[in-house]
């Protein structure tokens, strides 16, 4: 699913776009795992009426991320990074794992209504604490 993930990152370009394709918005917000920043991971935002519209995005080294094609309406996320990464001293850094069930944007239970014309800001809270039925 990550290499899913990281190409669609790539293919849909979810950066900061200036003109942006009908049906479109921008999307930001944070990622905390256990109430700290989850920098690093690869988000994958799908859309519940037609899951071939998607959007990809890097959360970055402070939990913030901001993705420029998201589709509007409903979307569920997912979400994936690997256990180190490249610091700017050229060290490798230890990142924190993102639980499995945060993985398939299908099961994770993140979801956001996304608006058109307004400013959409989702606060994704993760927890490594088993979920509750």
């Amino acid at each position: 699913m990550r290499a899913v993930a990281v190409l669609l990152a790539g293919a849909v370009g979810c950066g900061k776009r200036r003109v942006q394709r009908p049906g479109r918005t921008v999307m930001r917000g944070t990622v905390t795992i256990d109430g700290k920043p989850l920098g690093g991971a690869v988000m994958t935002i799908v859309s519940t009426v037609d899951p071939t519209q998607m959007a990809g995005v890097l959360v970055q080294s402070d939990g913030t991320f901001v993705c420029g094609d998201v589709p509007i309406g409903e979307v569920i996320i997912g979400l994936e990074n690997d256990s180190v990464r490249a610091s700017s001293g050229g060290t490798l850094e230890a990142l924190p794992p993102v639980p499995d069930r945060y993985k398939d944007w299908n099961k994770s239970g993140l979801r956001a209504r996304i608006v058109d014309k307004k400013e959409n800001v989702v606060p994704l809270e993760l927890s490594t604490k088993p979920a509750t039925p």
